[in-house]
């Protein structure tokens, strides 16, 4: 929904049929006018859910890109990396808990994107993700990292 410039919001998690209850997690957040966010629910360290609110950029790539976004949002694998699988250079590296890496322009591609712990071998397939990175395509979602 359209909202004035620097409306400050609250963002909070129940569960379903408890809207009176006391929110399992809550962020409260300035929002600008004009611009887009994802709103990320996710277990904490300590396994408690939280939210984030981050930034979306919408501005297209260019016309012969694709454009890739990884925020690391499992508290279970520490720092990791993101490479299209049989790749030598990282799309993201260093990416902590918590963090988003940003978007990155990449040539268009039909690849498994791998997480890797960053300190992980290159070459050592770590629960990828499947992703179509081909101009204009989009769904990423995560491999069951058992099949691994």
């Amino acid at each position: 929904r359209e909202v004035p410039d620097k409306l400050s919001l609250d963002f909070k998690i129940r569960n379903t049929g408890e809207e009176s209850s006391t929110p399992l997690a809550e962020n409260s957040e300035m929002i600008g006018s004009g611009n887009h966010y994802t709103v990320i629910a996710f277990p904490d360290s300590d396994g408690h859910p939280a939210l984030t609110v981050v930034n979306d950029d919408l501005k297209p790539p260019d016309s012969h890109k694709a454009k890739v976004r990884f925020i690391n949002a499992s508290p279970d694998v520490g720092e990791v990396d993101v490479y299209p699988r049989a790749a030598k250079d990282a799309l993201f590296d260093g990416v902590n808990f918590k963090s988003e890496a940003g978007y990155r322009e990449v040539d268009p591609m039909r690849a498994t994107l791998e997480v890797r712990h960053a300190c992980q071998v290159p070459g050592i397939r770590a629960a990828p993700l499947q992703h179509d990175c081909r101009r204009g395509g989009s769904g990423m979602r995560r491999a069951d990292p058992q099949s691994a």
